[in-house]
């Protein structure tokens, strides 16, 4: 009876060692005695996952019995998002977040979570890149008819955006196969190649609308993943797919079935994804006059 009963203690302690938990601390310079809120995305939703009392020391711990799920997460404190960060894995989910009040981008970092310290950096060059992307939308308004404005414009506009591919490039052989690679390839977005035809034809504007909608059309979800379930679970999956058949496709039933068909084609190799598609854009267009 003994040695059956150190048995089954043994049993226990080994299945309770390797279940799968989350512990996430949280340090927030200058903040104390509130209640943060863990929240995650899904779809075009956010669900509260958690929550937890910071002390007079500005720490709280986020704690479960089971692993998160994979995707991107929101702290928030009174009703104000401070940060987010990233779930890919059920294995990793014990580390430290450090940040500072009233400067939480800035400030964040990670202890024991190399793919959110570089998620932080990733957001903090977004940042920056969308700061110069506005710069030169400004120059180009202030100086509509100046063609040297606007060529320079054009020509930091693809360099903003080869830097941008180069550095999702190096994300993805520094963390392959993770939530942030895949992320971050969908906000790389594919350009058009140069129209072979001179600006100052007068059909130039006619064709280019039309190619740039064609070759939109055709290659906007390139660098999506629609076998990553994970992705469901993000800021950016489901927004984009509704952006695409609202703004991106011209609105008739055939050009609209035409584009579902295709991307539920690449849904396939994941039921769950091929199932959370399907739903949504199956409720997009319930009763929609465009489907006739």
């Amino acid at each position: 009876n003994k040695l059956l009963l150190f048995v089954i203690v043994n049993i226990f302690l080994a299945v309770n060692s390797n279940a799968q938990t989350y512990m996430l601390e949280i340090n927030i310079k200058n903040a104390s005695d509130s209640m943060l809120l863990l929240a995650m995305h899904n779809g075009d939703k956010q669900y509260i996952r958690d929550s937890a009392y910071m002390d007079s020391k500005g720490t709280a711990f986020f704690t479960g019995a089971h692993a998160l799920d994979a995707g991107v997460y929101i702290v928030a404190m009174g009703g104000v998002q401070l940060f987010d960060f990233i779930i890919s894995e059920k294995e990793n989910q014990k580390f430290t977040i450090t940040t500072t009040k009233g400067d939480y981008t800035n400030t964040l970092h990670f202890t024991n979570s190399p793919e959110n310290e570089e998620f932080a950096n990733f957001n903090r060059y977004m940042i920056k890149q969308q700061k110069d992307e506005e710069e030169l939308r400004q120059m180009v308004l202030k100086n509509p008819n100046d063609d040297k404005v606007i060529v320079q414009a054009e020509v930091k506009e693809k360099e903003i955006k080869e830097k941008y591919h180069a550095y999702v490039g190096e994300i993805e052989k520094k963390y392959p196969k993770s939530l942030l690679s895949s992320l971050v390839k969908t906000m790389d977005r594919p350009v058009m190649p140069k129209l072979n035809i001179d600006k100052s034809d007068s059909k130039y504007d006619s064709i280019y609308t039309m190619q740039y909608y064609l070759y939109t059309k055709k290659h906007y979800f390139d660098n999506y993943d629609f076998t990553d379930e994970r992705l469901v679970n993000t800021p950016v999956f489901t927004p984009s797919l509704h952006y695409y058949f609202d703004n991106i496709l011209v609105q008739s039933p055939d050009t609209i079935i035409e584009m579902v068909d295709k991307i539920i084609e690449r849904t396939l190799p994941n039921p769950t994804m091929t199932q959370f598609v399907v739903s949504t854009l199956f409720n997009k267009y319930l009763d929609k006059d465009q489907m006739g």
